[in-house]
Parts: C-alpha cells; structure tokens; sequence
C-alpha cells in the first residue's frame, strides 16, 4: 500500500471509493489558514463522500503548497486524512491547517 504526507495531509492508499462519492471540481485537496492550499495537479480527481475526501490518479499526479516540496502521486485510489488536534479550552478536536 502507497501512502503520502504532505503537510497536516496523509493520503492513504484504500481499495476502493464508495459508490456515491461525487467528483468534486476544484483541485484544492486542502485550504490553509495563511491563504495557501494543498492543490492536486494532473490527471486527478477528488471526490467527496459524506464528510470525507478522495482521490483518484488513473497516471501520476503532483500535490504542490507553498511551503512544502512538491510530492508525486502514483496511480490508484485515496483517503484524504487531515491531521487533527484536541483543544483543551474549547474541549474539542480540530482540524489543523498550515
């Protein structure tokens, strides 16, 4: 299984994307609080399934940010996982953005 970290992004390598996870139409995997995004480049999609992401590469593709080096994605299909964090003054998880 090929996995991938770029930033607070892990993609994960699965079987297969629900059915029902539809094609989304922007290229931003991800949206950081400083205005940059984790941007997927190529022959690419991103699907979105219930409150959760996917990409699918038929040939390899490119995630770029600003302040990340640019890292290549094999073919096949992934969970998107953005890293999280607990806030203990607001006694909640929460999604990082870089």
């Amino acid at each position: 299984m090929k996995n991938y970290r770029q930033g607070d992004i892990f993609l994960k390598e699965i079987k297969e994307i629900p059915k029902g996870a539809k094609k989304r139409k922007s290229k931003v995997v991800a949206y950081g609080e400083s205005g940059n995004y984790h941007t997927l480049v190529g022959e690419a999609e991103i699907l979105d399934f219930m409150e959760k992401q996917f990409v699918k590469v038929e040939v390899p593709a490119e995630i770029t940010h600003p302040e990340h080096k640019t890292i290549v994605i094999e073919p096949g299909q992934y969970e998107v996982i953005h890293e999280k964090e607990f806030d203990y003054f607001d006694n909640e998880l929460k999604r990082i953005q870089d």
